[in-house]
């Protein structure tokens, strides 16, 4: 791959390139950038208890229990 001197001081700063090939959108980044960037995206250990909260919290909005007329539930009987 040859880069243009622009390119390289761009992957220098650990910006990431764009291109297109054959219809295909390709990024190039530094190694270092994308180790960083893929332990973030790919951390397949245990959730935290924030993570696991957060989750929950999603999963039931998306089911609608946030809706105000499901308020009732939240109420000691």
């Amino acid at each position: 791959m040859k880069l243009t001197e622009a390119e390289k001081l761009a992957i220098q700063k650990g910006e990431a390139l764009r291109t297109m090939e054959d219809g295909i959108e390709i990024i190039t980044v530094r190694a270092d950038v994308y180790q960083q960037t893929r332990n973030v995206m790919y951390d397949d250990g245990p959730l935290s208890e924030e993570e696991r909260l957060s989750a929950l919290k999603s999963a039931g909005e998306r089911a609608g229990w946030n809706d105000p007329e499901m308020d009732i539930y939240d109420q000691d009987v």
